[in-house]
């Protein structure tokens, strides 16, 4: 059988030793020691050795034993057998490294055992370990087969989780969730797995704060601040700030001057937020208009609106009684049960506290003929008439065909040489001249 191998150019380039017998003659400056990949040594010029993807001694440096020291190299099999390559070249080759100093030999190339590998899926197939591994399965073993139980319930045991839990998994599901797989068949029990060491918050100078051990805290000159504590914003103050108690109990880091802008009271500088440093403020019973309660603030109760009932009072069903309310009359006789305020508020007539709408709790208005300029008649109330710029004939009185006189006639009226249609008394307060009724404006009429 014949055996064809095949090598990239790369890889032929960098296996070549260049001899300087066999170079070109030097080109643009003087010859030095050039250190090829492979670890071989030409004396070139620095434009030849940069070609060659060198590095280059230097002009008149000379190629001694010690010039470049040579890669490690080892076994790297290839689909079509063994060379001895770098890691890198064999990675370039696609082949498999099998390690700095590993040599080609007759069984340097040999496939890794095989076996049984037990899937999450319930699965069985046949690969190497570290295939299996890699498909986080379980391995059964070098030669052992896929077979009806191959893959029956493979063994648990104590897993030790980060942050000291403790779960009985396979070996698969222990590396799968990051734990310590403790072996087959061991147990969760109180001492499985040490709980991890203590830390909190550990502040510096500098405000800056990192949750550690009390012994890295320590080493690290920084102020532990206790087992279980965590970084916040108001955990580490920087220099020149301190605690400082907002009016709502909250409590933040910040000058003496910040602090004093806010109107908080700052507790001295250095001084840090401790869950009992600013009491909350007294909270009572706080009433809206409409009969709403909150409990909250004296502050934040007239901030929004409210009249406060005092320190430490409660909101109850009648805590806050809603505003008496009673019938308000519209002008078109609809009725709306609101309070006083809100029925003057939308142009109403408030009938009273209690006062309910019924059919005729607001009665329509008395209306009457108006009449408009243009001579249309509407029956309104008097005010609606007046509000619409018409003349009221008085209640009770109706539309008919002659009650409302037409407009008066209209005709051409010439200011100087403009013309519009006016009526008479119209163009004589415009001191124009009246063409008579019914005359119309024509190009030629005011020239």
């Amino acid at each position: 059988m014949r055996l064809r191998f095949t090598i990239a150019l790369p890889t032929l380039l960098a296996s070549m030793v260049l001899l300087p017998g066999c170079l070109p003659p030097p080109v643009g400056g003087d010859q030095g020691a050039c250190c090829l990949d492979n670890g071989d040594c030409a004396e070139l010029t620095e434009d030849q050795c940069h070609h060659e993807g060198g590095s280059w001694g230097g002009a008149g440096s000379e190629c001694t034993d010690d010039s470049c020291s040579h890669p490690d190299t080892g076994a790297c099999c290839l689909e079509g057998g063994c060379h001895q390559l770098t890691a890198d070249q064999c990675e370039h080759e696609g082949g498999h490294y099998n390690g700095n100093g590993t040599e080609c030999g007759p069984d340097a190339c040999d496939e890794p055992a095989r076996g049984a590998c037990c899937l999450d899926n319930g699965n069985c197939a046949i690969l190497t370990e570290d295939q299996c591994r890699h498909e986080s399965g379980h391995w059964n073993g070098a030669g052992t087969e896929c077979h009806d139980h191959a893959c029956d319930d493979p063994p648990r045991g104590a897993c030790c989780l980060h942050g000291g839990d403790c779960l009985e998994l396979t070996e698969a599901g222990c590396h799968r969730e990051g734990g310590d797989w403790n072996g087959a068949g061991t147990e969760c029990h109180a001492d499985a797995c040490e709980p991890p060491p203590p830390s909190g918050a550990c502040c510096f100078e500098n405000g800056e704060c990192v949750e550690i051990g009390p012994d890295g805290c320590d080493h690290e000159g920084g102020s532990y601040e206790g087992d279980g504590t965590e970084c916040s914003p108001a955990r580490c103050p920087a220099p020149g700030e301190g605690a400082c108690c907002l009016e709502n109990g909250n409590c933040v880091l910040a000058s003496e001057t910040a602090c004093a802008n806010e109107g908080g009271t700052f507790s001295g500088e250095g001084s840090a937020c401790t869950p009992d440093l600013c009491p909350e403020p007294p909270h009572g019973a706080c009433c809206f208009d409409g009969g709403d309660c909150l409990e909250l603030t004296a502050e934040h109760c007239d901030r929004e609106g409210g009249s406060y009932n005092g320190d430490g009072t409660e909101c109850h069903p009648d805590t806050c009684p809603a505003p008496p309310t009673g019938a308000c009359c519209f002008p078109g006789g609809d009725c709306i049960e609101l309070t006083a305020d809100a029925c003057d508020h939308e142009g109403g007539s408030y009938n009273g506290d209690g006062t309910e709408c019924h059919p005729d709790a607001c009665p329509p208005p008395v209306t009457g003929a108006c009449c408009f300029e243009n001579g249309d008649c509407l029956e309104l109330s008097g005010p609606h008439c007046d509000a619409e710029g018409g003349s009221y004939n008085g209640d009770g009185t109706e539309c008919t065909p002659d009650l409302c006189p037409p407009p008066p006639p209209t005709g051409a009226c010439c200011i100087g040489a403009d013309c519009v249609e006016l009526t008479a008394e119209q163009c004589d307060n415009e001191g124009g001249t009246y063409h008579g009724d019914g005359t119309d404006c024509t190009p030629d009429l005011c020239i």
